[in-house]
């Protein structure tokens, strides 16, 4: 009987623990982390630091951006827009842009409500465009056909490999998270938000023109393509809201100290610290109304522990909410 020692067990082995090791990094047969090699700007992307690195980043539903091109400051050439799940290269006419708002994505943070604690919700912007066909694309994957769209959003999310749910308290160490600004049809939020999560969504309109709207565009699909998926995400230094202010600020040149989550917001950060911000900056429509996003898509607000907070605001105009700018240590 041939006698087994600690090297013949290590290369008996070996083979099995880097088909583990293969499996947990890449997630394709053939050693690759592009999700869809049919399409050209499918990337091949990885964890660069912390605890997953060198695992596949999971692009499957999140891609950054590219500039393809700008035909002055009328249009612009953006390749990975997300609708209907998939990838496209969109022609945005810049000039079609109708309006533009702040969103809140109530994530309804139950457990930390009990104690009076709103600090769980997702920032994103919105812009509206004149007609159906503002928006063209092209696909990117041969299977796919052209669509139009003339709705869109601009998310700076989290970014991690397959199967991994972002913490936000782990999301408070530095370089567990990658992170993308991507840009994707408001279709496919609303059917995210209403039809998957239940979730309440709310804006206030911003007060830009065209001009400006199209500006931060050009600087979101910039900042995304520059980023990639490098960019540490943190919920306290760089996350949803204070990535969309340094598009916003870098666009728009404004001179003012970076939008960050400070302590003094737990008690409110769903919703109060960016419309306090954005009024400092005056981009907010004094006459905008707070909006629920649900019923412009045939849905009533849906139950969450978040509603008497949210239900403060609703329906009033930033004129008229003298408190806006109070709140800080409590919720209404």
């Amino acid at each position: 009987m041939k006698t087994l020692t600690p090297s013949s067990i290590l290369r008996a082995s070996l083979p099995l623990v880097l088909t583990f090791l293969s499996s947990i990094a890449y997630p394709l047969d053939n050693g690759s982390c592009n999700f869809n090699p049919q399409d050209p700007h499918s990337p091949d992307a990885r964890m660069i630091k912390g605890k997953y690195q060198g695992q596949c980043i999971d692009t499957s539903a999140k891609r950054s951006l590219k500039n393809l091109g700008q035909d002055s400051a009328n249009e612009i050439l953006v390749a990975n827009y997300r609708k209907n799940g998939k990838f496209y290269t969109a022609r945005i006419d810049l000039r079609k842009i109708q309006k533009v708002s702040i969103v809140a994505v109530d994530l309804n943070p139950a457990p930390l409500n009990k104690w009076g604690i709103i600090t769980v919700s997702h920032t994103e912007m919105r812009m509206k465009f004149t007609d159906s066909e503002a928006i063209q694309l092209i696909p990117q994957d041969p299977s796919d056909t052209p669509l139009t769209d003339d709705d869109l959003i601009i998310s700076f999310n989290y970014m991690a490999p397959p199967g991994v749910v972002y913490n936000p308290v782990k999301g408070f160490k530095d370089g567990l998270y990658g992170s993308v600004v991507q840009m994707f049809s408001t279709h496919d939020e609303a059917n995210t938000r209403f039809v998957k999560q239940n979730l309440n969504v709310y804006e206030v309109d911003l007060n830009l023109n065209t001009e400006q709207a199209g500006r931060i565009i050009v600087s979101a699909v910039n900042t995304s393509e520059a980023n990639g998926y490098n960019v540490n995400y943190n919920s306290y230094t760089r996350n949803c809201a204070s990535e969309l202010f340094l598009i916003i600020d870098k666009a728009l040149d404004i001179k003012t100290r970076p939008f960050r989550l400070y302590p003094s917001y737990l008690t409110d950060a769903g919703f109060i610290p960016e419309v306090r911000a954005l009024g400092k900056r005056k981009l907010i429509d004094p006459k905008s109304q707070v909006a629920l996003v649900n019923k412009e898509f045939g849905y009533e607000q849906f139950p969450s522990d978040s509603n008497r907070y949210y239900n403060y605001f609703l329906g009033k105009t930033y004129q008229n909410i003298a408190d806006l700018f109070k709140y800080s240590w409590h919720q209404p």
